[in-house]
């Protein structure tokens, strides 16, 4: 398998040996090169959102770009969401497209007055869910019908920020973030929490639930856990203070990390803690995101480049060995 990277230069594709770009300059499907999310569906089939040219489809028949020429509302993506029964959810800044074997679909809610979608969700019970300008909704992807679940309390929804991140738990609540707080819907009824923030940024960029059943979220840089009805920052109990928390992960032996924009790697699980920076072998000490390798080690892509980690070692990869 390959290691996909997407980056402001294009797409990436590392095979364990070199690295090989993607963009307009080799690859005509690309009319934008910023990478903006990714996503693979249950045929494995690797899905490229850009930000102003449209999805990217590659596969064993080669690259297929989706844009408003072939039926999208918009270039511009904000997600994608793959469907767990097949299909991919296109989330844009103009409404919500379902990609089908069979074509496309759209759908928009004429109730409010900017219809782009910011986040989507659709879970193992095929509930989707919607991040819209000032409101969480649902869709019945049968009829296209929206239900709202909850809306700003006050304002236009004109003016209000939309949920940037949902994630449904094990046991069945939905979390979302929204402009620097974070809500739980249980029972039909919608709690907000305030979170103190780290940073001005005030998104929250993941939700993870560990093996133990613990929530945590990464909200303004600053990694938070949910104990006693309450988010509590943990940064500096985990050693992490004011390095502005970027993502984090549970690999498959329970171990759980936490990259940060200036303080490296960290590794809570198993405790004691232990972080790890530059000077231990990272490419640099400002960790953007980390995904797992299928041999229980991880990737990292950093600033100063992508790296693995891999029993206790890390290794830089570059690309002397060609593009």
């Amino acid at each position: 398998g390959y290691l996909w990277l997407g980056t402001p230069e294009g797409l990436v594709r590392f095979d364990g040996m070199r690295f090989v770009l993607l963009n307009h300059a080799n690859c005509p499907a690309f009319k934008s090169d910023v990478v903006k999310a990714l996503a693979e569906d249950i045929e494995g089939r690797l899905w490229v959102a850009t930000k102003s040219g449209g999805v990217l489809r590659l596969g064993t028949d080669g690259v297929q770009l989706i844009s408003t020429a072939e039926g999208l509302p918009s270039d511009t993506i904000n997600a994608l969401c793959p469907r767990p029964a097949g299909g991919m959810w296109v989330a844009t800044i103009a409404g919500l497209t379902l990609w089908e074997a069979h074509g496309l679909r759209h759908f928009s809610d004429p109730r409010l007055p900017k219809p782009g979608v910011v986040a989507v969700l659709e879970d193992l019970e095929s509930q989707v869910w919607l991040g819209m300008q000032g409101c969480l909704q649902t869709l019945s992807v049968g009829d296209g019908s929206f239900r709202m679940v909850w809306r700003e309390a006050a304002g236009d929804l004109h003016a209000q920020p939309a949920p940037e991140r949902i994630f449904r738990g094990r046991r069945g609540d939905v979390w979302f973030g929204v402009d620097g707080r974070i809500a739980r819907l249980r029972d039909g009824q919608v709690e907000e929490f305030s979170v103190q923030l780290a940073s001005t940024d005030r998104r929250t960029k993941n939700f993870l639930e560990d093996r133990d059943g613990r929530l945590w979220a990464v909200t303004g840089n600053s990694v938070h856990l949910w104990a006693n009805g309450q988010f509590t920052p943990m940064d500096r109990a985990l050693g992490a203070e004011d390095t502005l928390v970027n993502c984090m992960l549970e690999d498959a032996q329970g171990n759980f990390w936490i990259g940060s924009r200036h303080g490296g790697l960290t590794r809570l699980k198993p405790t004691p803690f232990q972080v790890f920076t530059k000077k231990d072998g990272l490419p640099h000490s400002s960790v953007r995101a980390l995904s797992p390798r299928r041999d229980g080690g991880l990737w990292l892509a950093t600033s100063g480049g992508v790296g693995s980690f891999n029993a206790g070692v890390f290794e830089p990869l570059t690309t002397t060995a060609g593009r």
